[in-house]
């Protein structure tokens, strides 16, 4: 065999060989870049799903935060309708002082404070009940008292006695011991739409 007859066969190997490292690399590549993309497709949908899930979590923030500001809006409108109701309980009370009922009402007060303080020695009214409250006393069994037109009342009676001891019947006290009732009533009746 000629020289040029081996080179050729040696070319014609190499580029047998060649075209077989080719195809085989060409395979490879192609099954890389199918993996690849596979690899990218799953990653691309995690990242989608991180992202679907911290859109989620944010959303979720929001609506949290939505809430709680709603509610805190709610709350602050019941507190004002409350006190509101309150105020209005409070002038209805003090509008009692003159009419016909008033002296019954002063005088069921004068009687619970006896009941409680039996040495009392001393009425305690209001200014303006201060001749509602003698005649009170005056007319009854409570005639050892002593009137003093010294409390500040929209109406009521305080009895003391000689050793500093005192009871308090008012409309304003009355208001003060019924406040956690009256509050959680009113607040049940606005929040579930109780009848009044």
């Amino acid at each position: 065999m000629a020289l040029a007859d081996i080179l050729d066969a040696i070319r014609a190997e190499a580029e047998a060989d060649i075209s077989a490292i080719r195809a085989k690399a060409e395979k490879e590549a192609a099954a890389l870049l199918t993996r690849a993309g596979e690899q990218a497709r799953a990653e691309e949908e995690r990242l989608s799903h991180v992202r679907d899930e911290a859109a989620d979590r944010q959303t979720d923030r929001i609506l949290n935060r939505t809430r709680l500001g709603a509610d805190r809006a709610f709350r602050a409108e019941v507190e004002e309708l409350y006190l509101h109701a309150r105020r209005a309980a409070a002038d209805a009370l003090r509008s009692l002082r003159g009419t016909p009922r008033y002296e019954d009402i002063l005088s069921r007060f004068l009687e619970e404070c006896r009941a409680a303080l039996p040495g009392a020695t001393a009425l305690r009214v209001d200014p303006a009940d201060e001749d509602l409250a003698r005649r009170i006393v005056a007319g009854g069994e409570q005639c050892d008292l002593r009137v003093e037109p010294t409390l500040d009342s929209s109406g009521g009676v305080e009895l003391a006695d000689d050793h500093g001891l005192a009871v308090r019947d008012t409309f304003e006290t009355r208001l003060a011991r019924a406040e956690g009732v009256l509050r959680l009533g009113f607040g049940d009746r606005v929040i579930r739409g109780s009848p009044s």
